[in-house]
């Protein structure tokens, strides 16, 4: 019986070595890989705008920028970039998807220049036109 219970220990003891190899293995790779700080993340909730031409806008944006990028006040000049952008922009340029993507790509290469941070992506969360 005491061979069954040292086969036993052995095994126990050999998977928990196996498991620390396979945790510490595991930490090192992901230490080696070279994780990438969090991007920075900018929510731009209910802007208002008047249209060109007449109407109304409402417009809510998540602003994705590279880590370290958003710098103090990019939140407000933001703002200020899409107000200005918006009161620019007639009802029937913001028509249909093609307008909708002709806004978010004007947005992406404005925020860049407005907010002086690397935009990775803009998403539209909220996107109304009345008038």
């Amino acid at each position: 019986m005491k061979s069954d219970s040292s086969k036993k220990r052995r095994l126990v003891a050999s998977l928990a070595a196996a498991f620390v190899v396979a945790c510490l293995g595991g930490a090192g790779a992901f230490m080696l890989a070279g994780m990438e700080p969090a991007d920075d993340v900018m929510r731009i909730e209910g802007m208002v705008s008047n249209l060109s031409g007449g109407g109304m806008v409402k417009l809510s944006l998540t602003v994705v920028m590279e880590h370290g990028t958003a710098g103090e006040g990019a939140e407000d000049k933001a703002r200020d970039f899409m107000i200005e952008r918006l009161r620019g922009t007639t009802k029937a340029e913001l028509d249909g998807v093609k307008g909708l993507e002709g806004l978010k790509a004007s947005a992406s290469e404005g925020l860049k220049e407005a907010t002086g941070g690397a935009v990775k992506e803009v998403l539209i969360r909220e996107f109304v036109v009345n008038g």
